[in-house]
């Protein structure tokens, strides 16, 4: 198994006004939550995120044009090894197989 870390930002702000002015996405139980998405940008933006965080829509919501503001951000860590030395970032990462190879699956 990989170890991928994912570093994420929130913007508290942002997210409080969203459900301030939106208190229907906030479900209740036993404690409050919010979905969110994490949406995958093709490639990093000029700050090196990853994907881009909005609260959570419906195909009706688009449909009706609601507008779901940006939340936060995320970008993809180095794995953690435990011996505190930096590995390749995922995004770099070369694969130990050759796809010319057989490959068991």
């Amino acid at each position: 198994m990989s170890n991928k870390n994912i570093h994420l930002q929130i913007n508290i702000n942002a997210l409080l006004d969203f459900i301030k002015e939106n208190p229907s996405f906030v479900f209740k139980g036993k404690k409050d939550y919010i979905r969110l998405t994490l949406w995958a940008n093709e490639v990093p933006d000029k700050f090196g995120n990853d994907y881009a965080i909005k609260p959570r829509s419906s195909k009706e919501l688009r449909a009706a044009g609601v507008k779901f503001p940006y939340v936060g951000n995320a970008e993809i860590a180095e794995p953690y090894s435990g011996g505190g030395t930096p590995q390749t970032p995922i995004r770099n990462a070369v694969p130990k197989v050759s796809l010319d190879e057989d490959v068991p699956f």
